[in-house]
């Protein structure tokens, strides 16, 4: 028990001496902060300066001579050609999504979804304005004729 007496205190002193031992820190060197604002300030107008040679962005040109697919060939055609389009780069897609609004049919539908979830804004926001058309209330189908008797042969 005597040993027990003895080695805390011999314990506390070596932990005084190893602490003591370390230099001290200053928690705030300088309190002055003209450096840091100088140098915020310095970089803000790096960042702010307008290049010159950069030429604005431009709105995507509409093409003006195209018209609606009647036939079913035309339809697919046209399509095939927004599938691969979406799969291109960002301009293609962004393409692809005002080819499709202008088409307006609901078997766009998938490539407007697609859209929505684009990394590029422009296309983005171009899928979002053109799916304005297919929201509200789901379309009601037509009312069927109604059905044949049991009893009557259907004969084609």
């Amino acid at each position: 028990m005597n040993a027990f007496f003895v080695a805390i205190p011999a314990g506390l002193v070596a932990l005084f001496l190893v602490l003591k031992g370390r230099p001290v820190k200053p928690l705030l060197a300088r309190t002055d902060v003209d450096d840091v604002a100088a140098l915020n300030r310095q970089q803000l107008s790096l960042v702010l300066e307008a290049d010159p040679l950069a030429e604005p962005p431009q709105e995507p040109a509409q093409p003006s001579n195209w018209a609606t697919p009647t036939t079913e060939r035309e339809r697919l055609a046209l399509m095939q050609q927004l599938t691969q389009a979406m799969n291109a780069g960002p301009e293609d897609r962004l393409q692809a999504v005002l080819r499709a609004d202008d088409w307006g049919a609901s078997a766009v539908l998938p490539i407007l979804r697609r859209g929505l979830r684009d990394s590029d804004a422009r296309v983005m926001e171009a899928a979002a304005s053109a799916m304005q058309r297919f929201r509200g209330a789901a379309k009601r189908p037509q009312p069927q004729a109604a059905p044949l008797p049991r009893n009557v042969a259907r004969m084609r």
